[in-house]
């Protein structure tokens, strides 16, 4: 597994994959580079804390291993916020990669908002010292 800092930069990177095709004719690949961007800083974030990066489906387990990551920290209580959003975003993984369920414009702006929050939330995380 990369380190933190390796899926920080994968984050921005989704991140901005996901702005270049969002138009609406690539809501889906917009949306699953947003989902992506979510799961590279959250693995950023676990990593950064020297818990594990999550593996594996289970959207509770990636959640958890953020409030894990956080626990003791200033931003324990922003990671329980947070990890609610990540289940919510892994929701829509299987809709935008794989079952073809075309996602509406207003859902992937909605996902997009959440994953630039939750990547610049990371980045303040991981520039704590």
């Amino acid at each position: 597994m990369p380190g933190w800092r390796t899926r920080l930069i994968d984050a921005h990177r989704f991140l901005e994959a996901a702005e270049v095709v969002h138009d609406p004719e690539h809501l889906n690949q917009a949306a699953s580079n947003a989902v992506l961007a979510m799961i590279a800083a959250n693995d950023a974030a676990c990593l950064w804390s020297g818990k594990p990066a999550p593996r594996g489906a289970s959207h509770t387990a990636a959640a958890q291993a953020l409030r894990d990551a956080c626990r003791g920290t200033r931003w324990e209580s922003d990671a329980s916020e947070r990890a609610r959003q990540v289940i919510e975003v892994l929701r829509l993984k299987n809709a935008a990669q794989y079952t073809g369920e075309r996602l509406s414009a207003e859902t992937v702006s909605r996902l997009l908002r959440q994953a630039k929050r939750f990547v610049a939330w990371v980045r303040q995380i991981t520039s704590d010292v």
